[in-house]
């Protein structure tokens, strides 16, 4: 009987500790993936661009916006910006700033970067201790809302509670433009307009001429094309990320 129950607790605890290494496995899947690019091309540049996107609906329809330097529509949001204390990590991991797309002094802080291969793993794990970048969201959502003339600044402050959905599980992947593999790191928020933030926004869009801002319908997003005013317009590939799929 004691050997029984001897056999019996072993038994337990070893499907006990299998299912913690199943856990353990599954939660860090994404950064053996990222080891296993650092080692196998750890010799190449890797393009890392991150940025944060929000999920906003009007009407059960997703807004998007006109994007600045592609004739595309995509999630209201943009791209994180090292702060000046990321000076000896970006030195330390090799990086430099990548200009295909944007130039100047508002994008020199921009995380739209490459660095070596090898350093693919110890930048995401730098990124995720959210230390010396942007954690706050609040400026392209300024930029893009209040700044553009769609919302006003109280009413942009009254209904600004973003609230953190998920990463983007997006994989390091060869792009033929860039000439280079790419990683795009997306961080998903929603924010819930209030009912003044949404008749502002409708009457901004009722009134704008250059369609900059529309509401479109999750199969909209699905085909990564809308038709505005007759005309096929593209959307951007991440905004799949900010259709509501249980979170």
């Amino acid at each position: 009987m004691i050997e029984n129950f001897f056999w019996d607790l072993i038994g337990a605890a070893t499907i006990a500790v299998l299912g913690y290494c199943a856990r353990l496995l599954k939660e860090n899947r994404r950064r053996l993936a990222l080891l296993g690019t650092s080692i196998t091309k750890q010799k190449k540049r890797i393009r890392i661009s991150a940025a944060y996107l929000f999920r906003i609906k009007i009407d059960e329809r997703y807004l998007l916006i006109l994007g600045g330097n592609i004739d595309q529509y995509q999630p209201v949001g943009g791209v994180y910006k090292f702060f000046p204390s990321a000076k000896i990590i970006r030195e330390e991991l090799g990086i430099e700033r990548d200009t295909k797309f944007v130039e100047g002094p508002k994008a020199k802080d921009d995380i739209r970067i490459t660095l070596p291969g090898k350093n693919l793993l110890k930048f995401m794990n730098w990124f995720d201790a959210r230390i010396g970048r942007e954690v706050d969201t609040w400026r392209e959502f300024h930029e893009e809302l209040v700044a553009s003339g769609c919302l006003s600044v109280q009413n942009a402050i009254d209904t600004f509670e973003p609230e953190f959905i998920k990463r983007a599980p997006t994989k390091v992947q060869y792009k033929s433009q860039m000439g280079m593999d790419e990683l795009l790191v997306f961080d998903i928020y929603e924010v819930i307009l209030n009912e003044a933030a949404e008749r502002e926004i409708r009457a901004a869009m009722n009134g704008d001429d250059e369609r900059r801002f529309i509401l479109v319908e999750e199969t909209d997003i699905t085909r990564e094309c809308v038709s505005v005013d007759g005309v096929s317009k593209n959307i951007a590939g991440s905004a799949k990320w900010v259709i509501s799929d249980g979170r």
